[in-house]
Formats: structure tokens, C-alpha cells, sequence
């Protein structure tokens, strides 16, 4: 148990390290070796999608976010190639993931069946943790809960695809690459920080 824990940690890890660092790593590095932007674009943020694709069928588990961003991958990149779009609609793929999942968590909260409820019930349905997770849905505390949750998620996404978008308008490829890297670190480092104080707080209650 300790083991898959541990495993499930490393993963985590490694794909924040991976969506975060590696394209802009990978981009600086072959930049001058091929011919424009857009190119190097393409081919630094291939690295998250094979990392996507390649632990999604060693894990035999579907990451539907990652799958998303695959998606919105592939629709870019088709835009930027078969129109002569240039890296533009490239450096707009993450704002098109959050922008989606922005618009489906508060449709989600608006409709009174907030995604990250269906999430969490989906995930544990075969575990030996469903009927507690089932409990909990019983209780309308939780489900409150649960719904500020998948709205101010819903909110934050949007929030950021919004930011992204701007970024992508008024820098240059390399600028934007690093502006939007720092951003997610900060906001991993802040969640990472946030956490650590609340269960800080908690545990010296």
C-alpha cells in the first residue's frame, strides 16, 4: 500500500515536472536548430503529450485532463499547420484547456452537479473506499463543500486561460514560455505552501 502510494506521489511529480519544465527546456534547446517558432513549439510541448499518452497505457488509468490538453494539442497544431497560423494558436492550447474546464465546472455547479462529484465517485467506485465516499455524499455539508470546490476551480481556470491568452497576444514565444512556466510554478508552489499550513493548522488543534 505504502508502495503504490509512493508510486502515485512519484507519478504526480514527475508529471508537473514534465508539463511544466520540459517544453520550455526543450524549446530553448532546439530553437536555433530548426526553422521558426512554431516548429519548436510544436515539438517541445510533444513531450507532455507522449508522457500523457505513454503512462495513461503503463498505468492502465485514463487522465482525462491530460487527455483534454492532448486534444486541444492536436486541434493547434492542425490550425497552425493547415492554415499558416503560425504559433499563435499553439501558444493558445493551455488557455483552451482551462478555458474548457472553466465553462464545464461552473455549468457543472449551475446545473446542482458539481464535475469534481462525479469525479470522486467515478474513481472510487471500485475501491474499497466507495461505500465511505457514498456516506459522505449522503451528507449536504459535503457536497457544499464539494461544489466551492469545483466552482472556485472553475473560476481559477478561466481566470488563467483568460491571463494566458493575453500573454500569448502581447509576447513573443520565448517570452511566453517562461512568463506562463514561472506562473504554474508559483501557483503549484502556493498550492504546495497552502496546504502544508492548513494541515499545519490542523494537526496543532
Amino acid at each position: 500500500m505504502v508502495a503504490q502510494q509512493q508510486g502515485k506521489q512519484w507519478h504526480q511529480f514527475a508529471s508537473v515536472a514534465i508539463s511544466g519544465l520540459a517544453p520550455l527546456i526543450m524549446y530553448f534547446a532546439i530553437r536555433s536548430f530548426v526553422a521558426n517558432d512554431t516548429e519548436a513549439l510544436a515539438l517541445a510541448w510533444f513531450i507532455p503529450v507522449v508522457w500523457t499518452l505513454g503512462s495513461s497505457l503503463w498505468l492502465r488509468r485514463i487522465d482525462l485532463f491530460g487527455l483534454l490538453g492532448v486534444a486541444a494539442y492536436g486541434i493547434t497544431l492542425t490550425i497552425s499547420i493547415v492554415f499558416g497560423a503560425g504559433a499563435l494558436p499553439l501558444k493558445l492550447h493551455h488557455a483552451l484547456v482551462g478555458g474548457a474546464v472553466g465553462l464545464v465546472c461552473l455549468g457543472s455547479v449551475a446545473r446542482g452537479k458539481p464535475l469534481f462529484l462525479l469525479v470522486i465517485r467515478r474513481s472510487m467506485k471500485h475501491t474499497r473506499y466507495a461505500g465511505q465516499v457514498e456516506t459522505a455524499m449522503a451528507n449536504p455539508r459535503f457536497v457544499k463543500r464539494i461544489s466551492t470546490v469545483t466552482l472556485l476551480i472553475g473560476i481559477a481556470s478561466l481566470a488563467d486561460a483568460v491571463l494566458q491568452t493575453a500573454l500569448a497576444l502581447i509576447l513573443s514565444t520565448s517570452a511566453f514560455l517562461i512568463a506562463t512556466t514561472a506562473i504554474h510554478i508559483g501557483v503549484v508552489v502556493g498550492i504546495a505552501l497552502g496546504m502544508s499550513v492548513l494541515f499545519w493548522v490542523k494537526s496543532n488543534r
